[in-house]
């Protein structure tokens, strides 16, 4: 024990380095760890590449355990009702902005369509009337593009006069019959939102 106690001092006091493995300076480090799976989060929502089926969420959505947004229901109904004058396929000026409105709809839900069903009233021939639809439907479709909305995102369907709109008052059920109903697809409702500091939840 003497020994070592001299031995010691000397080295502290001749400033000689210790015999090589007597002291270690440097400890041991533990050998690196390899990654077995990829953890990357690309979209950043919490849910790993490997188990996320919903790529580029929004960074602020609410998100499932698959990584897809949660959508909030809703109740509003959303579509379109053009009337039409006999034996017409021009959109009269009263519904234009029923039009720009449903366009500004679906631009703002790209993943939403619009099929438009044509329909004509019981007066003339049936063929005609099947071709009318298609044009009163049509025209509406044309007006949707003019407004910036991709054409593949909408269909239309000619009813001609077999489903009129039923009234005692047959001139009445005539006119409402002269029309064109566009119903929204693919709808499933606003985006639910991560509440914030900087946000408020509507109830």
């Amino acid at each position: 024990m003497k020994r070592w106690h001299c031995l010691f001092l000397s080295l502290l006091i001749s400033g000689c380095a210790a015999p090589e493995g007597l002291f270690s300076t440097e400890a041991e480090l533990p050998p690196a760890a390899v990654q077995q799976a990829d953890l990357q989060d690309d979209d950043q929502d919490g849910v790993i590449n490997a188990r996320d089926k919903c790529e580029a969420t929004a960074l602020s959505a609410i998100v499932d355990n698959d990584g897809c947004p949660r959508h909030t229901s809703s109740t509003e109904t959303h579509s379109l009702h053009v009337l039409f004058a006999n034996n017409s396929a021009e959109i009269q000026p009263q519904y234009r902005p029923d039009i720009v409105l449903m366009a500004d709809f679906l631009k703002q839900y790209p993943d939403t369509g619009l099929e438009l069903q044509g329909h004509a009233s019981k007066v003339g021939n049936h063929a005609r009337n099947i071709e009318l639809s298609r044009l009163r439907a049509e025209a509406v479709r044309q007006a949707l593009i003019n407004l910036g909305v991709t054409a593949g995102r909408l269909t239309i369907v000619g009813h001609g006069d077999n489903d009129p709109v039923r009234s005692a008052n047959q001139e009445k059920a005539f006119s409402l019959s002269r029309r064109v109903v566009g119903t929204v697809t693919g709808f499933r409702g606003d985006i639910e939102k991560e509440w914030t500091i900087f946000t408020r939840r509507t109830e």
